[in-house]
């Protein structure tokens, strides 16, 4: 087994949040996240097993606030609008 290069996981999140934000999960492409993330989709699957476990890698981060806001309160005076 070869060692992980160092930020590689990192790009490859980063490409993934772009991909996914602009095409959705549906048509969001594992080749082209590793091609802009300069890696290998064999790269994306050895970290993220697939796509839905890569897009929760970044989903779930985000959703986590939503169960702990952490003292955040959206009482009035926050929020949009």
């Amino acid at each position: 087994m070869t060692k992980p290069i160092e930020g590689v996981s990192e790009r490859i999140l980063a490409c993934a949040r772009e991909e996914f934000l602009e095409k959705g999960y549906s048509e969001a492409s594992l080749r082209t996240i590793a091609a802009k993330a300069d890696t290998t989709t064999g790269s994306i699957y050895s970290r993220f097993v697939d796509k839905e476990g890569l897009f929760c890698a970044i989903v779930e981060p985000a959703a986590d606030l939503f169960k702990d806001p952490g003292g955040v309160s959206c009482g009035r005076g926050g929020g949009t609008a």
